[in-house]
């Protein structure tokens, strides 16, 4: 019998299924991120500075790990989740989704999903 998936920020963590009735534990698959982090011109394209209602984010890669600062806010890591999409560690329920307009090379804007609403920021 399989169980219930688990579900981290709306989306399919993990799927747990009894494969022989013998066995006291069900086998747990866990769905990994993608490691688009691994590729350097793929988080290029991601970082710079992002403006929303005249408040300035900056999406950084140090250390090998992508990061946000908001003036006057902790600084956080952003982890993938998706495709373009990527979860504040540390904060449940927000995400940081990064999009494009045709013809561009950079990311053009990045939606921010938090619990009290969407917000839009575009790259200055």
């Amino acid at each position: 019998m399989a169980q219930s998936p688990a579900q981290v920020a709306g989306r399919t963590a993990s799927l747990g299924i009894a494969l022989k009735m013998a066995w006291n534990q069900d086998i747990t698959f866990v769905k990994l991120p993608p490691n688009v982090l691994a590729d350097l011109a793929y988080v290029a394209v991601l970082i710079g500075v992002y403006e929303l209602n005249g408040k300035h984010m900056k999406v950084s890669f140090q250390q090998g790990k992508l990061r946000l600062s908001v003036l006057g806010q902790s600084l956080y890591e952003l982890t993938p989740l998706g495709e373009h999409c990527f979860r504040l560690k540390g904060l449940n329920g927000y995400q940081a989704e990064f999009l494009w307009e045709r013809g561009k090379v950079l990311a053009a804007k990045m939606k921010l999903h938090q619990p009290n609403g969407t917000f839009t920021a575009r790259r200055k």
